[in-house]
């Protein structure tokens, strides 16, 4: 399936016309959704027209049992960035990864939320770290492939049990946990900040849109993780974050860290 879609603003009309005949010529597809004009949900409704019954893979007696498969890990280093939601994990990290490729070094980045989606039939559950944690070793061995040994990682980290799955998971490697804080009256603005569509934009996430109310009790919670996540000292290192810049932050974990000495 081929999705022909308008330019994004900063891309030549001529470049993205030509790309698009090229697709044309060189990648047939059984089906085509013609995007002009349309909201993400129109064209989602197109797609899933196209596929027919695809969305019943996902039923009943589809969900994956037993354990999630074990990867052999070669050895590296992993910046874990984790937090309350909204703390600032994704914005910090990608700094943080821009930072090393800017001084030379090689690094990847991965997001465990992108590689966790996975929603199997019946009620809703709670984050799947076994599985993120197997995907992340996976992921892992591939960058490794390639001779790289330094990758930084953004996602939650619930409380001692979900780091101790990812280090089984990834036994030759060294993680080191960083923790960001951030008080409740930034976790707030933040929370707001993300409901009202700014910041980058991020596939899943549940607070763009969300009404105000709803913003508050995802605050409040979030307040109360951050809290809690300090309470249990959780993280090698602790970074607090409020009332700091994205660079500022990201700056002190990279000499922290010491990956550029």
């Amino acid at each position: 399936m081929a999705l022909r879609a308008t330019r994004r603003r900063e891309e030549p009309v001529e470049s993205v016309l030509t790309y698009a005949a090229a697709l044309d010529r060189n990648h047939p597809t059984d089906r085509r959704v013609d995007t002009t004009g349309l909201s993400v949900t129109e064209v989602a409704r197109l797609v899933l027209a196209e596929t027919g019954d695809w969305p019943a893979l996902t039923g009943p007696g589809t969900a994956m049992v037993g354990p999630y498969p074990r990867y052999p890990t070669g050895p590296g280093e992993i910046l874990w960035l984790c937090g309350a939601t909204a703390v600032g994990k994704s914005t910090v990290g990608w700094q943080v990864y821009t930072a090393v490729r800017a001084a030379g070094r090689r690094a990847a980045f991965v997001d465990l939320d992108q590689i966790g989606f996975y929603r199997p039939a019946g009620p809703p559950t709670p984050r799947n770290h076994r599985l993120r944690a197997s995907n992340l070793a996976a992921v892992w061995q591939t960058f490794r492939a390639t001779g790289l040994r330094r990758l930084i990682v953004v996602g939650p980290a619930d409380d001692a049990d979900a780091v101790r799955t990812y280090r089984e998971a990834l036994p030759a490697v060294r993680i080191t946990l960083c923790r960001l804080h951030a008080g409740r009256d930034s976790i707030a603005e933040r929370v707001v900040f993300r409901g009202q569509g700014q910041g980058p934009l991020l596939a899943g996430d549940d607070l763009r849109g969300q009404p105000a109310a709803r913003l508050r009790q995802i605050a409040d919670a979030a307040t109360a993780d951050a809290d809690a996540l300090a309470d249990a000292g959780l993280g090698d290192l602790r970074v607090d974050t409020d009332g700091r810049t994205v660079s500022d932050i990201a700056g002190e974990v990279v000499r922290r860290l010491g990956w550029l000495d």
